[in-house]
């Protein structure tokens, strides 16, 4: 991995027993805890912040952290250690902040991802994590710099607007606020003022997928976590992803992850508390 300029060492989900902590301590990688579900106080380089689901914390080397959770709180986190090997990326990092928060789960998909091809170990599973990992820096530091650059101006009120790049960031978020619900491209159209066709291509052109592929991803995105985060059913997960049937969820799950939503369900949660190592090359 080093070539890409990471270097990824392991990474884990973890449950804690309820009442668990991760006592203050430092270590000489780089380390991503994003807290997917649980209440209490991350303390990081003698800074206190309160745990909810969706924040997660970019650990730097020799920097003390550590956790205690809310009396009846079970945390439940994604972890990632790895090392930084190109001085421009160490550079980049250390202008990022050590809490943060994710935004429509798109941090979390990507440690899943690299979690995932950690624990499997299919073909060119190391540079497809590493990969990933430097598609979540990148995204953090572009974020960071938006967020920091004071020559931009925000306008006073939203304006229709037909540059294609802004038009198709705006179907997205409607998608991921509504995604539950039953869509179409034509009402989100009508709905946000644009034609339906100029949509059409410009969401395909920016994210490189039709309107209706992503929707059947974000939903069985959504769906995963729902099944690795909590005890509701199939059919429940299934309604609450937006899938109108039982069927055409488990449909669409087999042809996007290639194993039954029961089979995935039972390996990931045989995986919590499993650690996953990285090889070395």
């Amino acid at each position: 991995m080093k070539e890409y300029g990471v270097e990824i060492q392991w990474a884990a989900r973890y449950q804690y027993e309820q009442g668990g902590s991760l006592r203050m301590h430092a270590h000489s990688f780089y380390q991503i805890i994003y807290f997917i579900d649980g209440k209490g106080t991350f303390t990081l380089d003698g800074e206190p912040y309160s745990i909810a689901p969706g924040i997660f914390f970019f650990i730097k080397p020799h920097i003390q952290h550590g956790f205690t959770p809310h009396s009846s709180s079970v945390n439940k986190t994604l972890d990632l250690k790895f090392q930084i090997c190109q001085p421009e990326l160490v550079n980049l990092v250390q202008l990022l902040p050590g809490a943060l928060a994710d935004e429509g789960q798109e941090i979390r998909l990507l440690l899943e991802c690299i979690r995932n091809e950690g624990l499997h170990k299919r073909a060119f599973f190391s540079p497809l994590a590493a990969l990933s990992l430097l598609q979540l820096i990148y995204r953090l530091a572009r974020r960071q710099e938006e967020l920091t650059d004071t020559s931009a101006v925000l306008p006073s009120s939203p304006t229709l607007t037909y540059e294609p790049q802004e038009a198709a960031k705006q179907v997205e978020l409607f998608v991921q606020t509504h995604y539950a619900e039953q869509l179409s491209l034509h009402e989100i159209a009508a709905h946000l003022g644009y034609d339906k066709s100029y949509l059409s291509r410009v969401f395909r052109h920016n994210y490189g997928c039709t309107f209706s592929q992503y929707v059947r991803q974000l939903r069985i995105v959504k769906a995963r976590a729902l099944m690795v985060d909590s005890t509701y059913n199939l059919k429940e997960i299934a309604e609450r992803a937006g899938f109108k049937t039982i069927y055409h969820f488990n449909r669409v799950f087999k042809e996007l992850e290639g194993i039954s939503p029961g089979g995935w369900r039972a390996r990931e949660q045989e995986g919590v508390r499993k650690d996953v190592y990285f090889e070395q090359v």
